[in-house]
C-alpha cells in the first residue's frame, strides 16, 4: 500500500470518494511514517479526486485515483462523473468475470477436458 495511507485508505476500503482541493492541507497527508507527503520521485499533486470501483457484491476491485499540480481542479461535476465511471467499470469487470466463470463451466462439461473443475 502507498505510504500515504491515510489519504487512500478510504478509497482502497471502499468508504466513499474523496475530493481535496488542496490535499497537502488535508488531515491525513503526509502523516505515515517514514516521510510525510509524497514518496521522492512522484510529480507534485494538489488537487486529488479518488473514487472505489466496487462490485455488486461489494467487493472493492480497485479505484481510479487522479491528481492535478493545480489547487481546486475537481469539483462535484468532477466527483459525479469519476463515480459514474467507476460503477460502469465495476459493472464491466463484474459482466467479465461472470463471463469467464460460465465458459468455465461450460469446458468442464464438456467431455474429454479433464482437470478444469479445479480451476476456479
Amino acid at each position: 500500500m502507498p505510504r500515504n495511507k491515510d489519504v487512500f485508505g478510504p478509497t482502497f476500503c471502499g468508504e466513499g470518494v474523496v475530493r481535496s482541493n488542496d490535499i497537502t492541507k488535508d488531515p491525513r497527508y503526509g502523516k505515515n511514517a517514514p516521510r510525510t507527503g509524497l514518496s521522492e520521485g512522484h510529480l507534485p499533486v494538489r488537487s486529488y479526486l479518488a473514487v472505489p470501483v466496487v462490485s455488486r457484491t461489494g467487493e472493492v476491485l480497485g479505484g481510479l485515483y487522479f491528481g492535478h499540480a493545480k489547487i481546486g481542479m475537481f469539483d462535484e461535476r468532477s466527483e459525479r462523473g469519476l463515480a459514474g465511471l467507476a460503477a460502469e467499470a465495476a459493472v464491466a469487470i463484474d459482466n467479465v468475470r461472470l463471463s469467464q466463470a460460465i465458459s468455465l463451466r461450460e469446458l468442464a462439461n464438456h467431455p474429454g477436458i479433464a482437470g478444469l473443475e479445479t480451476i476456479s
